[in-house]
């Protein structure tokens, strides 16, 4: 089975913390791809969300969701992958599969899963 090997990006070298982005940057005016928006525990993680789209109006929407807005600042991560039109509804099936988020993808995609590489 093929795997795409994504490359997550990261803040200086750490996991970037959603509510820090500064999504009206110029690398996020016409970035797309797949994310993961998790809860970092001290020793664990608890997977919020998993997406696909537009990273700055797909980001900017979830910093607003009572479910996320409702944990302290400083624990919620996000990170995310550029990727092509053609693959993205795929990957982000996989990675809702795998990952199990606590929000489920909204609408789910109804194609193929692609198996691709986590950021962990």
């Amino acid at each position: 089975m093929v795997q795409i090997n994504l490359t997550w990006q990261q803040c200086e070298d750490r996991w970037c913390l959603l509510n820090d982005l500064n999504l009206n940057e110029e690398q996020f005016e016409l970035q797309a791809g797949v994310y993961i928006i998790w809860r970092q525990l001290s020793s664990s993680r608890e997977i919020l969300r998993v997406g696909r789209g537009y990273l700055k109006q797909r980001l900017h929407l979830h910093r607003w969701e009572p479910d996320i807005m409702s944990i302290p600042k400083s624990e919620v991560c996000v990170t995310w992958a550029t990727l092509d039109a053609v693959h993205r509804d795929g990957a982000a099936r996989y990675l809702a599969e795998v990952l199990k988020p606590a929000m489920p993808p909204d609408p789910p995609p109804m194609v193929d899963r692609l198996i691709v590489s986590l950021p962990w």
